[in-house]
């Protein structure tokens, strides 16, 4: 078994992996109907270096699996491997910038009606997962 280190994060208790994840690292299946949202979200350098090293989960009782490529953060159910989010992050001064966000609008895959729903699940999954 790979070592994990346990954080309570908002309330949940998330077992992180001390390995960095890649898009290898489980099954990914990339999005049907991607829809672009603006958002102006800042991490601190700290944040952005623990949100990038991604989540890899034990089993599907944890529900995202979440990989860094190219810049972009990638987050896919683990229980499917559809993607339903991804975001660039950008590099600005002394802290990270990630100016907007896809989400997967195919209800069939992740039922979110409104653009207001995606960007808080989007903004909940990065602080829960960027917590150090």
């Amino acid at each position: 078994m790979k070592p994990r280190i346990a954080y309570v994060v908002r309330g949940f208790f998330i077992l992180f992996s001390m390995e960095t994840a890649n898009k290898n690292s489980w099954k990914t299946i990339p999005m049907d109907i991607p829809h672009k949202i603006a958002i102006s979200l800042y991490l601190s350098e700290k944040h952005y270096l623990h949100l990038i090293k991604g989540f890899i989960p034990k089993d599907m009782d944890e529900k995202w699996f979440i990989y860094f490529e190219n810049g972009v953060i990638h987050l896919h159910r683990s229980w499917t491997g559809h993607e339903i989010f991804n975001a660039p992050i950008y590099k600005v001064e002394e802290s990270y910038f990630i100016p907007y966000f896809i989400v997967e609008k195919n209800t069939k895959k992740y039922n979110i009606s409104t653009d207001k729903e995606a960007l808080n699940s989007f903004k909940t999954l990065v602080e829960m997962y960027s917590e150090v």
